[in-house]
């Protein structure tokens, strides 16, 4: 069977696997491929092995690739559901400004955030309650209409290296946590800190990096020099697991010397435990994206 973008399906959770420093499900579909689930994103829906969830087809990309969002335990989309409001606080969007966003707690005692430019939640109070709709759910996170348009830097992106300056650690609008960092010219930038905490970065140092996009829908970012690897250049790996998304397609999971794990596409021949070459080609939020030679 094929599967559509907007429709739901039922996948069964097969197991757990970690690479890149973090735990993804690896779910079996009705078209009988795999697929991959970060766990992280949806610590709270109690997902586990052995157990059925119901996911929507967010979107399939120009290279076939599947982006799943399974159905949230509490909230559905385009419903109104009563929030107390608990306070505001400042926090950074990922252009670097400040904002103020509204905190709100649900009904199972977590708090959400909201943007204060959202239309009738900047004058609320604490202790009050509001109705909320919320617009959409990715990645585990409630989305409503009305955020801030944020400032985009004139900068386009390039290869030329250059120094970075972290002038803080700060909470976004999605709540995770960021550096702020800034370049010579004094234009500001964000980085996620879950990507980067293998880097060793803090308050007050610096470091180089590349300005960015991941895709042509995205805004201009830093990518920090990796501190172990250098793009294009070849390294040796030891071969963890072999992961099959589907009958023709199949991943390796490849240990490195530093005890990180990082997922690239199968080669011929390879078996676990057996030592493997993969190049560099780039890096991608923190970890490298590796080709085998």
């Amino acid at each position: 069977m094929k599967m559509e973008e907007g429709s739901r399906y039922m996948f069964l959770i097969e197991k757990e696997i970690n690479f890149n420093n973090r735990d993804f499900f690896v779910l079996s579909g009705p078209d009988k491929r795999k697929y991959l689930l970060d766990r992280q994103d949806y610590a709270d829906y109690c997902l586990e092995p052995g157990k059925m969830v119901d996911c929507r087809v967010d979107k399939i990309n120009c290279q076939g690739e599947v982006f799943l969002e399974p159905r949230h335990p509490v909230y559905t989309e385009g419903e109104s559901y009563s929030f107390e409001v608990a306070g505001t606080e400042e926090r950074i969007e990922k252009s670097g400004a400040k904002t103020e966003v509204v905190l709100l707690g649900d009904s199972r005692g977590k708090t959400i955030s909201v943007p204060g430019s959202v239309p009738g939640y900047s004058d609320i109070k604490p202790g009050t309650s509001v109705n909320l709709v919320i617009d959409r759910i990715i990645k585990g996170e409630l989305k409503v209409s009305g955020e801030a348009n944020e400032k985009h830097s004139p900068k386009e992106e390039d290869s030329r290296v250059r120094e970075f300056y972290i002038i803080s650690r700060s909470k976004g609008i999605d709540g995770k946590d960021y550096f702020l960092v800034k370049d010579k010219d004094d234009e500001k930038y964000t980085l996620a800190a879950e990507y980067y905490s293998h880097y060793g970065l803090k308050k007050g140092s610096s470091f180089r990096g590349r300005l960015v996009k991941y895709t042509s829908m995205d805004r201009l970012t830093v990518e920090p020099l990796n501190p172990f690897y250098e793009p294009g250049s070849i390294y040796n790996f030891v071969v963890h697991e072999l992961i099959r998304i589907s009958e023709n397609q199949l991943y390796l999971i490849v240990k490195d010397k530093h005890g990180f794990k990082h997922r690239t596409d199968f080669l011929d021949g390879v078996e676990k435990g057996q030592p493997v070459k993969c190049r560099v080609e780039k890096m991608r939020k923190g970890w490298p994206v590796l080709v085998p030679v």
